[in-house]
């Protein structure tokens, strides 16, 4: 029996069911299938180590983008990685030594009066914004003077994003209005639209399209269409 007949026949199973068949043709039928399934395990094992392989290319390319500062091109990368591992749990954990070595600003940033800044058109979640930032080296922008929030705002309308909310690193635990800066630094300056209320899980900060500061919650990944990372000088 030739295997596009093979094929053919299977096709019509879930019609006549394999009980209406003659015996030998059954049986023909289920070690076709085995075959097939075992074919199928295979394939994945040989794909899934192929992935495996381009990964771990991509992830030293990744490196010596983020050390060579970059970031389009690590951001880029970070794309077809999570494109080619969907799990998060199973993905490299990508700059996870960063904080430990020299690493240059983003060429791609804009060197300001107090920082660099370099604007990152994602829709995430606090969370992922604020990894990211870490992964190149930096954080969440963080605010010590209103001087710097102008400054910032001023960033913001000048890479044509003018009415963005954007993420920035302020951050409150669960349950608790103690809003701190990712980076330590004093709590010398907020510009919240009305207080802020205790929220039941872990709360980031972005600001809104006026600039006025919004708590939302870290893993909110709609309404927030930017993040801005920051770098000292």
């Amino acid at each position: 029996m030739k295997p596009r007949y093979l094929i053919a026949v299977m096709t019509l199973l879930p019609v006549v069911g394999l009980a209406e068949l003659p015996k030998e043709s059954a049986d023909i039928i289920d070690k076709l299938k085995s075959w097939e399934l075992e074919k199928q395990v295979e394939l994945q094992r040989e794909m899934k180590a192929k992935r495996a392989q381009v990964v771990e290319v991509l992830q030293r390319h990744w490196e010596e983008a983020a050390k060579d500062g970059n970031a389009t091109a690590a951001l880029a990368i970070e794309e077809e990685i999570a494109r080619l591992i969907p799990s998060a749990e199973e993905r490299p954990k990508l700059g996870s030594d960063m904080r430990d070595k020299p690493v240059k600003p983003p060429r791609e940033a804009h060197r300001g009066k107090h920082s660099y800044y370099l604007w990152i058109d994602k829709e995430v979640s606090w969370t992922e914004a604020q990894a990211q930032c870490e992964r190149l080296g930096g954080n969440l922008v963080c605010i010590e003077s209103d001087e710097e929030w102008q400054e910032i705002m001023q960033f913001r309308d000048d890479q044509g994003y003018r009415g963005r909310r954007f993420w920035i690193g302020f951050a409150a635990p669960a349950g608790e209005n103690d809003y701190q800066w990712v980076n330590g630094s004093e709590k010398d300056f907020e510009n919240w639209g009305a207080s802020p209320q205790s929220k039941p899980e872990t709360t980031g900060v972005a600001a809104g399209m006026n600039g006025s500061w919004l708590a939302y919650p870290k893993d909110q990944t709609q309404g927030v269409v930017g993040f801005i990372c920051e770098w000292p000088k």
